[in-house]
């Protein structure tokens, strides 16, 4: 071959079908044709088969993610408020259902993060549903002002762009963090019409709104359509607010904050039960130190007559921790014939008001089949259940708990407090058990009971609860071993309370109709005491009292002994020589 001849074709530039302009038309229209199926292939993948409905479901539950562990640093890192954005660029079809999903647009969050977001066309795409607006400040974020992607300024020109939206928007949640510069002063921002707004929260830190211009917010918003409110470390004065609309209100603040006991009253509990009178819709109050009301009167020796009562016909829920002068103010002068669930707290001072006021409530909060009486150092804690929670529910572990694991809520959650420390709000426990229907209480929790010490908060106990067919008992950790069951014996000393509705009772026994006894974390022998020596005459005492009772027609039957202490294999030999049925977790010596 002639070195001098290419093998290379030769072609001439000026051909008409090389032209520069058909080559790059070829490609693009390969290029499409390769994106085309691309597309097509994708249709094979299972995930691309989900309906529209579904993949746009799993769309916002995404969105609802707030934290991913990072094992970098073996912890919860915070998430970008929009990562999810990255999901709607994965493929065309994905694209095309989230911009058709507008809860995905219409839910905007505004922090120091999303100053560079395109934030006209999420307003574009949300189309003209309601807007749903969460604005965060956080004074550390000038801190944060060098890092990449943090912008105080494009946090405030976005919010400043949304806000100008206020007509559309439905929803509205400010959160202050930290000390904070004027430039973040909400309340400034809200001076327009809003007509579709139905839900404020405004959340401080510390008391970065002034009580005049949260004042001043309040009277703007009572010519809206407003049903949620909630207010947090917000001053506010409630004697002349009238918001006729709301079905939901929370006041919130921090009670172990230094500042809120620097913090002066900003009105009187009565002003509040004026503005609650012009609330009628009302489902939910949550008052959880978050008002700072002055008491009712210049002592506690009695509650004055107030010159309005609140009869709130909707309300439903029931959170009142304001004091406990106060909370008995409010119960007292609330009424509330549909209330389902309670939350509160008393002291002994008024005590019997305090629970006559609570019985007073009874009546719509249904009559407990379940109750839990948990005692601390300084309270009685009494939860109430309008179900049965069985005790025996299959499982040996904590069965304390078996209320919380019931699913149910209480349909009341008490707390009886005792300054002094000395009995632990018992004697208030013992009023409640005299002033309440508490009669139809089938399974009864008392936890950290101290029964040898309380011989008379447990025959007030067991004289108004005859009904209980379950009963579950577990002494204080520091308890001494004492023959508690000596208590389940017939009591020869205090008077027999008879109930014509309860025959049994005239056996004079404590819970004449119990059926299973569980006892869990018992000490059955003092420590060191030598094997085989029943010191206390615990098991003897206790054999002697299942005997007896099964002999007078009050037997129980069935006996569950959990985490003994100091237990031998033949004192439970022993009991199953009484007891039906027993059952034992252990360990035994």
């Amino acid at each position: 071959m002639d070195v001098n001849t290419s093998t290379t074709r030769q072609v001439r530039p000026d051909s008409p079908s090389q032209t520069l302009q058909t080559i790059h038309d070829d490609i693009t229209y390969h290029t499409q044709c390769i994106s085309d199926l691309k597309a097509r292939l994708n249709t094979f993948v299972p995930i691309a088969r989900l309906p529209p409905e579904v993949l746009s479901e799993v769309f916002l539950q995404t969105v609802a993610a707030r934290t991913t562990y990072d094992a970098r640093i073996g912890r919860q890192g915070a998430l970008h408020p929009y990562h999810w954005l990255r999901a709607t660029q994965v493929c065309r079809h994905w694209r095309a259902v989230a911009l058709s999903c507008t809860p995905l647009w219409s839910h905007l969050k505004v922090t120091a993060r999303c100053g560079s977001l395109p934030i006209p066309l999420f307003l574009e795409w949300a189309r003209k549903a309601p807007l749903v607006v969460s604005v965060v400040w956080d004074s550390m974020d000038a801190d944060r002002r060098f890092r990449p992607g943090y912008s105080v300024e494009g946090q405030n020109r976005v919010a400043n762009l949304i806000l100008s939206h206020l007509p559309r928007i439905g929803g509205l949640s400010f959160t202050l963090l930290g000390l904070l510069p004027d430039y973040a002063d909400v309340l400034d921002r809200l001076g327009g019409s809003a007509p579709l707004l139905e839900s404020l929260s405004i959340h401080c830190e510390h008391e970065s709104v002034s009580p005049d211009k949260a004042l001043r917010l309040m009277h703007r918003l009572e010519t809206t359509n407003l049903r949620r409110l909630h207010l947090y470390t917000v001053p506010l004065e409630w004697g002349t607010i009238v918001l006729p609309t709301l079905t939901h209100l929370t006041l919130g603040n921090n009670p172990d904050s230094d500042r809120l006991l620097k913090r002066k009253a900003t009105g009187t509990v009565q002003d509040l039960l004026t503005a609650l009178a012009h609330m009628s819709l009302l489902q939910e109050l949550v008052i959880d130190y978050g008002v700072l009301l002055s008491p009712p009167g210049p002592n506690t020796a009695a509650l004055p007559a107030p010159s309005i009562h609140a009869f709130l016909p909707h309300l439903r829920r029931l959170h009142i921790s304001e004091g406990a002068v106060n909370n008995l103010f409010l119960l007292s002068y609330m009424d509330t014939p549909s209330l389902a669930a309670l939350r509160t707290s008393g002291s002994q001072a008024l005590q019997h008001e305090f629970c006559a006021a609570l019985a007073s409530k009874m009546h719509s909060l249904g009559r407990p089949l379940t109750l839990v009486v948990e005692l601390f150092r300084y309270a009685a804690r009494v939860r109430g259940y309008t179900q049965i929670v069985h005790v025996d529910d299959g499982a040996m572990d904590q069965p304390d708990l078996y209320p919380q694991r019931s699913g149910t809520s209480p349909s009341f959650d008490v707390r009886f407090w005792d300054s002094d420390g000395h009995d632990g709000g018992l004697d208030m426990f013992t009023t409640f058990c005299e002033l309440s229907p508490i009669h139809d209480v089938d399974s009864l929790f008392l936890i950290n009971f101290p029964l040898l010490h309380g011989h008379h908060v447990w025959t007030a106990t067991s004289q108004h609860m005859t009904k209980v067919t379950q009963l579950y008992l577990r002494p204080p950790k520091d308890h001494d071993v004492v023959p508690q069951w000596v208590l389940l014996q017939k009591d020869r000393d205090d008077p027999v309370v008879h109930r014509r509705d309860d025959e049994a009772f005239a056996l004079g026994y404590p819970f004449p109709q119990l059926g299973l006894l569980t006892l869990d974390g018992v000490c059955f022998r003092n420590p060191g005491s030598p094997s085989g020596e029943d010191t206390a005459g615990c098991i003897t005492t206790l054999v002697k009292v299942l005997i007896e009772r099964r002999e007078a027609g009050a037997e129980i039957e069935r006996l569950r002994i959990l985490n003994p202490k100091n237990m031998e294999p033949k004192d439970l030999e022993r009991l199953k020589e009484v007891v039906r049925e027993v059952e034992c977790n252990g360990p035994l010596l």
